[in-house]
């Protein structure tokens, strides 16, 4: 841990100008150092807190958490740690004290990103699944009774799954243009 007096002996001073845990360097060397525990919560500094240690990252792991499911960034953060825990479980025994913490930490990161990738796998299957019953009864529909009109295809593609389930049972009965155009109406 950097304690002010070690700041010191490097020329470190803090500037108003930048948050807290940023203690520029004299201007002859162009830079700075950064206090992970001293830098405030938020965006900003999030990717420098998940590579801190104890409550600090594990603070940055849980505002990572409390993103919005759908925010971008939680997703590659979630990816990241997940592998990350994936990394370290492989390493088993051989695990330091703190790295038996980090995985603690990393824990339930890991555990939502897995819940998240495997429903948004579920999800792309079933609309996949949906879009290919639509152009199997609109194939069989066309096959049966012949072409379709754009407005009878845009009626179909919008119908809900239990509807298009009861016209693809039903086409099998239709004989005529005006057998689907009934079903349709109705």
């Amino acid at each position: 841990m950097i304690l002010h007096s070690d700041l010191a002996q490097f020329g470190a001073q803090r500037d108003q100008h930048w948050p807290s845990g940023i203690h520029l360097l004299p201007s002859g060397l162009l830079g700075g150092i950064g206090v992970i525990h001293q830098l405030p919560g938020g965006r900003d500094s999030l990717w420098l807190r998940l590579l801190g240690r104890g409550r600090v990252q594990q603070r940055a792991i849980e505002e990572v958490m409390a993103m919005g499911s759908k925010d971008p960034e939680r997703l590659r953060v979630l990816e990241l740690l997940g592998n990350w825990k994936i990394i370290l479980d492989e390493r088993g025994e051989a695990l330091r004290e703190e790295e038996r913490e980090l995985v603690m930490n990393l824990s339930p990161a890991y555990l939502k990103w897995k819940e998240e990738t495997l429903n948004a796998g579920i999800e792309i299957g079933q609309r996949r699944g949906f879009q290919r019953e639509q152009d199997l009864t609109l194939r069989l529909l066309r096959r049966k009774i012949g072409a379709l009109s754009p407005e009878q295809e845009d009626q179909i593609r919008a119908l809900p799954i239990d509807q298009l389930e009861r016209l693809s049972e039903a086409l099998l009965d239709f004989s005529a243009p005006s057998d689907l155009s009934q079903w349709l109406e109705t």
